[in-house]
């Protein structure tokens, strides 16, 4: 007997009727800006494809530049379901916002065309593979976390996260699990690492640069307690901008190096700085 699942995606939509992910996932446009996720979860089939949480993760992952917000379907009733992802994603709250602010929430929206869709697909493999595979290292007792399995529960953690200041914390701490070995130019590196894994041209590797370091910055306030500087800094209207950018960051970087063994990572950023040309 099959399961069957399904969530309204709130802010997420897509511009062809219908898209599959495999066998048993796909999705379907509702309206302009919202789309229903169903799973067909086959009992007796492959866990893991099948998962409801997994997809949600991939599109987690792959939109990154969003919180997707989730409401019922009211054609299925799993309270358990529905009340476990509302609780794995929210929109943002600033809590120091201005008066002049139009509105103390974000979460963003994103269209998505079948490139988009091909895209979550990809990514959907990745937490799938990741999964599969943390699930039968467990099984055998001899699983142990890496950088990357860390940065992803950060990761996962800021789309838990309810207020700006929490979720900077989670954000920032995974760029420095993924990107930092040793102590000292903590900034200095996760700005430097991310610009050089994600972009090509400096002047894109400039605004990714500009874009830590601001972040980072905010990071050490909120920890050290300076509620006045941090009020200043949130309560500008791009702070909402500045944050999901910052997420985007480390949801790339992720799915960037998945796979990328962690002496591979750092060897390879050591010969890309070692090969700048002579001053």
């Amino acid at each position: 007997m099959d399961k069957y699942y399904s969530l309204v995606l709130e802010n997420v939509g897509i511009k062809v009727n219908e898209f599959a992910f495999n066998d048993s996932i796909k999705i379907k446009k509702l309206t302009d800006k919202s789309s229903l996720l169903s799973i067909n979860h086959r009992l007796g089939g492959d866990t893991y494809e099948g998962s409801p949480l997994l997809i949600y993760r991939a599109f987690q992952l792959a939109l990154s530049n969003i919180n997707i917000i989730i409401k019922r379907d009211k054609e299925n009733e799993d309270e358990f379901l529905y009340n476990y992802f509302k609780s794995s994603g929210s929109g943002l709250m600033n809590y120091y916002a201005s008066k002049d602010l139009e509105t103390v929430t974000r979460s963003g929206e994103s269209i998505l065309n079948k490139d988009d869709l091909e895209r979550i697909k990809d990514v959907h493999s990745i937490v799938v593979e990741y999964n599969r595979t943390h699930g039968d290292y467990k099984v055998r007792g001899n699983w142990k976390p890496t950088r990357w399995s860390y940065a992803n529960e950060q990761y996962l953690s800021a789309c838990r996260a309810m207020t700006i200041d929490q979720g900077v914390l989670s954000l920032i701490t995974g760029l420095e699990s993924l990107l930092v070995k040793g102590e000292g130019l903590l900034k200095f590196k996760v700005s430097l690492y991310a610009s050089i894994i994600l972009e090509d041209t400096i002047e894109k590797r400039r605004l990714i640069n500009k874009q830590v370091n601001f972040m980072y910055n905010l990071r050490s306030k909120i920890v050290h307690g300076e509620i006045e500087n941090v009020v200043k800094i949130t309560s500008k209207p791009e702070i909402f901008d500045r944050y999901f950018e910052l997420k985007d960051i480390l949801g790339r970087l992720l799915i960037k190096t998945y796979g990328i063994e962690e002496t591979d990572l750092f060897n390879r950023l050591d010969e890309i700085l070692y090969e700048v040309p002579k001053f």
